[in-house]
C-alpha cells in the first residue's frame, strides 16, 4: 500500500513475541468491569486519523476496488489477486525492507490472507480472534476475541479470511 510516499509491506508470522496493546472497547464491545451503570464514563479515546477517512465497504466498492485497496481475499471476485499499483517495480524490488512487524499471540501458522480498507488492515488468527491496525504504522486500532464454548474440539485449528461491509459505525460508534 502506498500512502503519503510510504510502502506498507506486511507478514505475518507465527511465533512473534512482542507487547500488544489493548485499546478501549469497540461500540458494540462491553468492558463495564468495577462499573455502575450509573457511574459516568471517561472521556472517549481519541480516534485515530487513519479512521478518519475510514470508507464504508460496499457492493460497488467491492466490484471495482480502489487501486490502494484490497477489500477482500484475492482482492476481486474473479479471484486474480493482482495489485493495480505499480511502485514496486523490477528494479526497485531490491530495496524493499520489512516498515513494522507485531505478534498476534498466535504461535503457530496464519493461513487468512490480510485486507485494507483506507489504510486499515485487518488480520484474524486460528483462535477466534480479528485485528484491526494502521496499516503504516503498525499500532493496533482494535482487537476482538471470541472464546470458544468449554469442551469443543476443533481438529483443524485454522481460520480463512475475514470479509468487510457496511458502513463506518464500526469505528465511529453510529
Amino acid at each position: 500500500m502506498i500512502r503519503k510516499g510510504k510502502l506498507c509491506c506486511s507478514a505475518i508470522v507465527g511465533g512473534m513475541i512482542a507487547p500488544i496493546i489493548f485499546l478501549p472497547p469497540v461500540s458494540g464491545q462491553q468492558n463495564g468491569e468495577g462499573r455502575r451503570r450509573d457511574e459516568p464514563k471517561g472521556p472517549p479515546a481519541p480516534m485515530a486519523a487513519v479512521l478518519r477517512n475510514y470508507e464504508p465497504v460496499t457492493a460497488e466498492r467491492l466490484l471495482k476496488p480502489e487501486d490502494g485497496n484490497w477489500l477482500m481475499i484475492r482482492r476481486t471476485y474473479d479471484g486474480w489477486g493482482y495489485s493495480p499499483l505499480d511502485q514496486i517495480t523490477p528494479a526497485n524490488i531490491g530495496r524493499l525492507r520489512p516498515v513494522w512487524g507485531l505478534a498476534t499471540g498466535e504461535g503457530r501458522a496464519h493461513e487468512a490472507a490480510p485486507v485494507v480498507n483506507n489504510g486499515v488492515l485487518f488480520i484474524t488468527t486460528r483462535n477466534n480472534q480479528v485485528m484491526a491496525f494502521d496499516a503504516i504504522t503498525g499500532t493496533i486500532l482494535w482487537r476482538y476475541r471470541r472464546p470458544r464454548p468449554a469442551g469443543a474440539i476443533v481438529p483443524h485449528e485454522v481460520n480463512r479470511g475475514v470479509a468487510l461491509y457496511g458502513d463506518k459505525g464500526l469505528f465511529h460508534g453510529r
